[in-house]
């Protein structure tokens, strides 16, 4: 089953606020960012209006920063600290664990974090610090933040 679920975050207006988002599946297919799941990301609402079809053309929302299979925004880093993953660990379709995100914004930096699935994925390291793992994204640059409310949300899913 697909889940997400996240923060709202700075938000002032409905036009004016920033998501925290994950979510376990590749819905929405194709992504209006072009970045499919499973993925953690940060975005910021753009100004447009919500439409009934979301696709490139008329997305509200710009993607800052996410992490997917393919890496952070897109690349395999090397020099993540491993504490870290460097892929997205979840398969298409995975059920999320019951487990604790984690939202910090401070001095234009943003980070969203989770701690990693507790399984074994195969290499005697994963089997020694899966547990110490987050899935993360992060930016230290926070186009226009001015801070605001915050919120949780989820998407075809229940929060435990």
């Amino acid at each position: 089953a697909t889940s997400g679920w996240g923060f709202v975050f700075g938000y002032n207006d409905i036009d004016d606020h920033y998501l925290a988002i994950t979510i376990n599946d590749v819905w929405p297919r194709p992504a209006a960012d072009g970045i499919g799941g499973p993925f953690v990301k940060i975005k910021k609402h753009n100004g447009r209006p919500m439409a009934p079809y979301i696709d490139a053309t008329n997305n509200p929302f710009d993607t800052i920063t996410h992490l997917d299979a393919n890496g952070y925004n897109g690349t395999t880093m090397t020099d993540v600290p491993l504490e870290y993953e460097i892929k997205h660990p979840y398969a298409t379709g995975t059920r999320f664990q019951e487990t604790t995100m984690t939202l910090i914004v401070k001095d234009g930096e943003v980070r969203v974090m989770y701690p990693s699935p507790y399984e074994d994925r195969g290499t005697p390291i994963n089997n020694i610090r899966q547990g110490n793992r987050m899935t993360a994204t992060w930016t230290k640059h926070l186009p226009g933040y001015a801070g605001g409310q915050i919120g949780l949300f989820t998407g075809l899913c229940t929060a435990v």
